[in-house]
């Protein structure tokens, strides 16, 4: 019988693409339908010029971040290219698997916005969608291909820097790898802040409190009128874990 070198390369291929397709479907599986959070920006990340400009006013609330946060990158060098997204995918896979067993911390991917030069991050959870998008990208040399995700972990009253970010560490060192993959995280960790809109009737009430006490202390004879508030809540980092939240009103004292 003659060699079918042809045949042998088709039968090759067609095994490496399925190989890639298990993977596939299997990390697939293991994302499931993941809840969405409306509206989570990551507030360390995000770049807005008229931030820039702002002064945090008096009347300001101060409160812990939601999550702390980081880029964990899962990178293969295998020589061959189908093998090597297969190795990232089921790297992938099994870190689904883990972090669905793990309370402690949750999967996701770094979306960005941009408008006229501003820029705004965002979480959007790890599902089907995210991972049909384009989790997987070349890596740092074009014989690698990498995917990178974020993986976060909800900031706890008793937490610092250090006990946050532990659990985002010691979920990467644990990654069960496949093949030639490589699973490491950012040291940089970054801030996100779920719903900034809930604290929008708190801050009213904060800035009303303040010009009640103002008004009170000039007496009767003054009044107090106040401007701003059409803009969003607004944000500072204060600390590790700290944010200020505001509006940049306007407040001025006039006599009547």
């Amino acid at each position: 019988m003659r060699d079918n070198p042809a045949g042998d390369s088709q039968g090759t291929e067609g095994v490496k693409m399925k190989r890639t397709i298990v993977a596939a479907t299997a990390l697939l599986a293991s994302i499931g339908s993941a809840g969405a959070q409306e509206d989570e920006i990551i507030v360390t990340g995000s770049r807005i010029s008229a931030y820039e400009r702002d002064f945090v006013p008096v009347a300001h609330l101060k409160r812990r971040a939601d999550f702390l946060l980081t880029t964990i990158t899962v990178e293969s060098d295998s020589r061959d290219g189908d093998l090597r997204r297969s190795e990232v995918l089921k790297t992938l896979s099994a870190l689904a698997d883990r972090a669905a067993k793990d309370a402690s911390v949750e999967l996701a991917v770094k979306r960005t916005f941009e408008l006229e030069g501003d820029e705004i991050v965002y979480v959007e959870p790890l599902t089907t969608k995210a991972l049909a998008a384009d989790i997987l990208t070349g890596g740092s040399r074009s014989d690698t291909t990498k995917a990178e995700l974020i993986v976060k972990t909800a900031i706890r009253p008793e937490d610092t820097l250090e006990t946050a970010f532990g659990r985002l560490e010691k979920f990467a060192q644990s990654a069960s790898k496949t093949g030639r993959a490589l699973v490491y995280a950012d040291d940089e960790p970054g801030l996100s802040v779920v719903d900034l809109d809930r604290y929008r009737a708190p801050l009213l009430a904060a800035i009303a409190a303040d010009a009640a006490a103002l008004k009170s202390a000039l007496g009767p004879d003054y009044g107090i009128s106040l401007a701003g508030f059409e803009q969003p809540v607004r944000w500072r980092v204060v600390g590790p874990l700290e944010l200020a939240l505001y509006f940049p009103y306007s407040s001025a004292a006039a006599p009547r």
